[in-house]
């Protein structure tokens, strides 16, 4: 997933994590979620914004509140289980939040694995459903290693083709550090170069052009301009590598699990007719059925180390591991407030307005 440069110019309204937290939570009680939904949305948003994923936290609650006002998010979802055994599970996730949905998914996927060393849960009928290094971590703070996958609306074509065909298909995965190092290992990506919110939040920022490798316009040529790329085509990270493993994922999280895929899967932002039908593939493995927990530990610090020694002696650059700086941006922020650019402020307060919430007693 792509991160916000933490150094924009914009950036000018601080508030404290807790402060954003309850901001969150109060915004979508106004919503008409359930108490016990609203905190996980909440604790899920914030915690995007708190490791840097500005485009997967609040900047987000404008076209949650757009869908959920036109009856595409269901506010009280009824979850049901449809096939269940030991280590797997199927949910309907009856047009939910992703997020309410995923965080029971994973904890489900939590709970088999736990009791039997590995848990998977699929899920069909969801939604947009964040970031999803936040479910994989779940896992690896219980000593799991945690797999989280969703398939998207098609933005990417495939080679030799300029035919919008399947999603950016992000997936993340977690493992926990040992006790040397404090963080989790954690990849979070999508298999596009970037995602879509980067060329958005580009554009609301007044940046009118973007890298050339970013997107295809629509008749299938490199862009530099920041609208062509958004009616454009998104190009997959490393070629036909990015291309295969989106393919692979929408087959994980969308065919097996009876979700939509492909052409069947409505665009977040672009269809306001159609629920999406996400669909979501979650794995929690039990490290200690592998290997013994504390070895473990002393092997992913000695590994951790040997990379972290590898920096090159011709600069003077620190050398991190994959969800390395977002856990330090994490610490600092925690302590020291998020900083908002202007925009996201700015929808804040209109949505706050809106729904009647009096914001400044959040600043």
């Amino acid at each position: 997933m792509e991160r916000m440069n933490m150094e924009d110019k914009e950036e000018i309204k601080n508030i404290k994590f807790d402060s954003l937290k309850k901001l969150i939570y109060d915004i979508f009680i106004k919503l008409n979620l359930l108490p016990s939904d609203a905190k996980i949305i909440a604790n899920i948003l914030s915690n995007a914004d708190l490791r840097g994923i500005h485009t997967h936290g609040v900047a987000k609650i404008p076209i949650y509140k757009k869908r959920i006002e036109l009856n595409l998010i269901n506010t009280k979802p009824q979850l049901k289980v449809l096939k269940n055994s030991s280590v797997t599970a199927l949910l309907d996730g009856d047009f939910g939040l992703g997020q309410v949905t995923g965080y029971k998914a994973m904890s489900l996927a939590i709970r088999k694995s736990e009791k039997n060393g590995v848990g998977i849960v699929g899920v069909r009928n969801g939604q947009h459903v964040g970031a999803l290094g936040y479910y994989a971590m779940m896992a690896s703070n219980k000593n799991m290693l945690g797999i989280a996958t969703t398939n998207a609306s098609p933005s990417m074509a495939a080679p030799g083709s300029n035919i919008k065909i399947v999603g950016v298909n992000p997936f993340a995965i977690a493992v926990p550090s040992g006790i040397e190092y404090k963080f989790p290992i954690v990849l979070d990506i999508a298999c596009s170069q970037v995602a879509k919110s980067k060329i958005i939040n580009s554009i609301r920022r007044g940046e009118k052009n973007i890298p050339d490798n970013w997107a295809l316009n629509s008749k299938g040529r490199h862009t530099k301009i920041a609208e062509e790329a958004i009616n454009g085509i998104l190009m997959p990270i490393g070629g036909h590598k990015g291309y295969g493993l989106a393919v692979i994922i929408d087959i994980l999280a969308g065919v097996i699990t009876g979700a939509a895929f492909g052409k069947g899967i409505s665009s977040n932002y672009g269809d306001l007719i159609n629920k999406q039908r996400n669909g979501l593939f979650f794995m929690a493995i039990k490290i200690d059925n592998l290997t013994n927990i504390a070895v473990y530990k002393k092997r992913i610090d000695r590994f951790i180390r040997e990379i972290k020694s590898s920096r090159s002696s011709l600069n003077d650059e620190e050398v991190f591991l994959p969800g390395e700086k977002e856990y330090r941006i994490a610490e600092e922020r925690y302590h020291g407030g998020i900083s908002l650019s202007n925009y996201l402020y700015k929808d804040l307060v209109l949505i706050s307005t809106e729904l009647g919430i009096e914001m400044q007693k959040y600043f």
